[in-house]
């Protein structure tokens, strides 16, 4: 059994207060389900035929021998991730949006007994119309745990515990315009969402 420490300041000594302590045997532990929502509207009078093409990405960190898996248009599925479509390709009409990304009971070995996504988005190309207010930006996580509660960190905004069969939607961002952030196999760029069971 492995005992890691959790929200430590700098200043904390392991074993000394605010630090608890987190135990797991190395296999990450939580059952759970998270969904992310890219929703966004067009405006007619901006390139009338050319919708604006946003697509979603989410990374499964150290998933298989330590290598990532994303899902995003090329590769739906990657892990235990599932894209829904790749809504307005290359500026189309159809498929329409939202692009949903879901996945649902994750279980490997994580050094640490976390799992980590990063999650983020990119507008395909400038030459389409602009995406225009509000711009819907979601992430929910489910607690498939029928007695334990896990525990989930967006954006490292802190660790919040969600009980078992409960959920909670972080609703991130409006935006309106262009928005280039990262290709596909970017590393640096995004939000992270960590989960884990709580000890």
């Amino acid at each position: 059994m492995a005992t890691y420490i959790k929200n430590c300041d700098a200043n904390c000594e392991e074993g000394g207060s605010p630090c608890e302590e987190y135990s797991c045997d190395g296999e990450f532990e939580g059952a759970h389900t998270i969904t992310i929502t890219l929703d966004w509207e067009h405006n007619p009078s901006d390139h009338e035929d050319l919708f604006p093409d946003i697509d979603l990405y989410c990374r499964l960190v150290g998933f298989e021998d330590g290598a990532d898996q994303v899902s995003w248009y090329d590769n739906k599925t990657a892990a235990y991730l599932t894209l829904n479509d790749d809504a307005h390709p290359f500026c189309d009409r159809t498929p329409v949006a939202p692009e949903i990304i879901s996945g649902g009971t994750v279980s490997y070995t994580k050094e640490n007994c976390t799992a980590e996504y990063v999650i983020w988005r990119d507008q395909w190309s400038d030459t389409c119309s602009a995406e225009t207010s509000p711009t819907r930006f979601d992430v929910k996580i489910r607690n498939d745990e029928s007695t334990a509660d896990i525990e989930a960190n967006f954006s490292d905004e802190g660790w919040i515990t969600i009980a078992p069969t409960n959920d909670y939607t972080w609703d991130c961002e409006a935006y309106a315009g262009y928005g280039t952030y990262g290709s596909h196999d970017q590393t640096s760029v995004g939000d992270t969402l960590k989960v884990r069971r709580k000890s």
